[in-house]
């Protein structure tokens, strides 16, 4: 592998060193967004481990990352406490420098051999979607973890297929949620919202794919974002298809859409589940359900017994939402018809602002804004006109008039009209308004 290809797949320069002195890293397994993964062995225990090292975010100055690396700090101290079977175990973590130069924060965690649920879910495309009984067992354990934790006052914001492990073991397969790299705190007095009250933070941390509206806009974020990401990773079994697909301008507008995208629009039907997904996927934090308890009561209270499809075509089930010409992504909001979570200039503006933040110093194909709507028409003023009268048989020739010119000849062929009938009454409520 050449020096660059090198630099690229270890962009810490970790392979082959020891971490800490306790930590040998041994290979590179996946880089994402925020961070890069590597195998190593814990040499003290003599155990396999993953280190995940975290990426600061582009264009803090040195107050704001050091800030950045305290507060991995002191959320990874809570993390590390949490123990529980669905989820993965961290054994250490730290702020140290890097060999390639800058410091970051990593953890080490318990090795997990097995696939992700985005595997899983990429060779079964097209299949048509499990039935709501196998996914209730299947996400049961992620969303029970989930309670767990959002008790002890924990978000772990990354909800994605990639973060749910499924792992094949002695007693058959057991199922872990992964990666609380991105973990908030809860302070107390955090709620729901409209999901246009700024993060304290100011920092953003998301996969746009499983991104919640409030994510998108910087908004606040808790629980009930988790609660998005579920709502969107069930829809997707459900479904074989990705809830939210697209490029960059396309993806983030989804996620704003007053559509949301329940496995209704994906022609699913899946009876008293919809509604319970409608609800998890609401634009507004205050109109989902509250916490990952609350859904999964709901999920409980109402497993329809079968999936159906709303289309005879086989594939229809395939088709990308992205690729549909009958779904607009950004709909125009009438007036009277359903209000939309913020109006539609707002909603370019999040959109705008998002992309261009997510994107950071990535290079991006040249793009547009989102088309601003069309103004909504002035109310017309009403009008007020009264009802035609019955129509006027033709009339006579006037006879003419004894003036000082000469008179005009009556028609030869005239022959004397019938008598006109006479006049309707017109009633006082005898009128049209437009």
């Amino acid at each position: 592998m050449s020096q660059d290809a090198t630099a690229i797949a270890d962009p810490f320069g970790l392979l082959g060193t020891m971490l800490e002195g306790r930590f040998r890293v041994e290979r590179h397994v996946a880089e994402g967004g925020f961070g890069v993964v590597y195998f190593g062995h814990q040499v003290t225990l003599d155990r396999p481990v993953a280190i995940k090292v975290l990426k600061t975010p582009p264009g803090l100055d040195e107050n704001a990352a050091a800030e950045f690396r305290d507060k991995f700090a002191a959320e990874a101290k809570t993390v590390a406490r949490i123990k529980h079977p669905h989820i993965v175990d961290v054994y250490d973590f730290g702020v140290s420098r890097m060999p390639a130069g800058p410091l970051a924060p990593w953890m080490a965690l318990e090795w997990l051999p097995g696939q992700t649920l985005e595997a899983d879910l990429a060779a079964r495309r097209g299949r048509g979607g499990r039935a709501p009984a196998e996914v209730l067992r299947l996400v049961e354990p992620v969303l029970d973890a989930l309670v767990f934790v959002h008790r002890q006052g924990i978000a772990h914001r990354d909800i994605k297929p990639g973060n749910i492990m499924l792992v094949d073991g002695p007693t058959g397969r057991t199922v872990k949620l992964l990666d609380f790299g991105i973990a908030k705190l809860m302070a107390g007095d955090d709620a729901p919202g409209t999901g246009m009250t700024k993060t304290a933070s100011g920092l953003a941390a998301f996969s746009p794919a499983y991104a919640s509206p409030e994510q998108v806009s910087f908004g606040r974020t808790g629980p009930w974002t988790d609660v998005h990401a579920m709502g969107l990773v069930i829809c997707e079994l459900l479904t074989d298809q990705p809830a939210l697909a697209g490029e960059h301008l396309e993806l983030f507008q989804q996620v704003v859409a007053p559509e949301r995208p329940t496995p209704k629009t994906r022609g699913r039907d899946v009876g008293a589940w919809e509604p319970v997904l409608a609800k998890a996927l609401a634009v507004q934090p205050m109109q989902r359900w509250k916490d990952a308890a609350e859904l999964t009561d709901a999920l409980r209270a109402h497993v329809p017994a079968e999936v159906k499809t709303s289309s005879t075509d086989p594939m229809a089930s395939t088709i990308p939402a992205s690729m549909s010409t009958s779904t607009p992504i950004v709909r125009t909001v009438r007036t009277g018809g359903v209000r939309s979570f913020w109006p539609a200039i707002a909603v370019a503006m999040v959109v705008g602002t998002a992309l261009a933040i997510w994107l950071g110093t990535r290079s991006q194909p040249e793009g547009t804004a989102p088309p601003e709507p069309p103004p909504v028409p002035a109310a017309k003023t009403p009008e007020t006109t009264h009802a035609a009268p019955p129509p006027t048989p033709p009339q006579p020739a006037p006879r003419p008039k004894h003036t000082a010119r000469r008179p005009l000849p009556a028609p030869e062929t005239a022959s004397p009209p019938p008598a006109p009938p006479p006049p309707v009454p017109k009633k006082p409520h005898d009128f049209v308004v437009e």
